[in-house]
């Protein structure tokens, strides 16, 4: 799939596609109460949630992306991307950083992401910060290259809604130019992904709210849980790696599903 998507990328002229894949894991019980516990537990700086859907299924996750928040006339947008598998060895996590920090294709990646949303939300606003190098976001299971947005709206009943509906796909889970990439993940992706990179969140009645991108998720259904992760695609990404990454974080879901996790849900 990777490999496709660089051959696309390179004949077509595209900046980025974002690819996932699946994993599915058979069970005839998932303990979702458990699982939300320890999602809302162990990603302090995540956002936790937990979706009723269509035939007794649940969408539940702890996504790390802000995609918009509107409090009044103030904008907040967090995108991520460019990633490194977190490690919990302090010398390894450091040069997690470090090489995140220096690599080009990952700062590429993160920059495509940064300069769309800085030129949708641009006219929404009157005052709007981006900072000129992305900082260093922990996750449970993972380190990103992230840039916190920060703006002042021109008319203040602009809603959270509609701040959302205008950023989302960004290129963190699309593409750039969106369009192509949107038709390029559709001929290369073999599954549909649902709710999967959509945008869950709230909105209150004087349109304040927040929308976080529905990432590092799972579908609990009637044989089990399908679990999703994606990657930012660009010219120079390696297979192998995109794999890795992709591989790191489902470890957000896997590790609510560790043992003793299980063993206190079976009810």
């Amino acid at each position: 799939m990777v490999a496709g998507a660089v051959t696309t990328i390179q004949k077509q002229d595209l900046k980025k596609i974002v690819l996932a894949r699946t994993l599915e894991i058979k069970a005839s019980n998932v303990p979702h109460h458990a699982i939300l516990h320890y999602l809302a537990t162990h990603n302090p700086k995540g956002y936790t949630y937990a979706i009723p859907l269509e035939n007794d299924e649940i969408l539940l996750g702890a996504s790390p992306e802000l995609l918009v928040k509107k409090i009044g006339n103030r904008v907040i947008a967090n995108p991520i991307a460019g990633s490194r598998k977190r490690t919990y060895d302090a010398v390894k996590d450091a040069e997690s950083v470090a090489d995140l920090q220096h690599a080009a294709k990952d700062l590429h990646e993160h920059k495509i992401v940064v300069d769309m949303v800085r030129k949708t939300l641009a006219p929404f606003t009157k005052h709007l910060h981006v900072p000129a190098e992305p900082s260093i976001l922990y996750t449970d299971s993972m380190i990103h290259l992230s840039t916190v947005v920060t703006g002042e709206l021109i008319n203040a009943s602009v809603t959270s809604l509609e701040l959302a509906n205008a950023l989302h796909p960004t290129p963190a889970v699309c593409g750039q130019p969106r369009e192509a990439a949107f038709e390029a993940i559709t001929a290369i992706e073999p599954f549909e992904r649902g709710y999967f990179t959509g945008v869950v969140g709230y909105m209150d009645a004087s349109g304040d709210g927040e929308w976080v991108v529905t990432i590092r998720c799972g579908k609990v259904h009637a044989t089990g849980l399908t679990l999703y992760a994606g990657a930012g695609i660009v010219a120079s990404s390696i297979p192998e790696e995109e794999a890795c990454e992709t591989g790191a974080k489902f470890q957000t879901m896997l590790n609510a599903l560790q043992e003793d996790v299980l063993k206190k849900g079976a009810f």
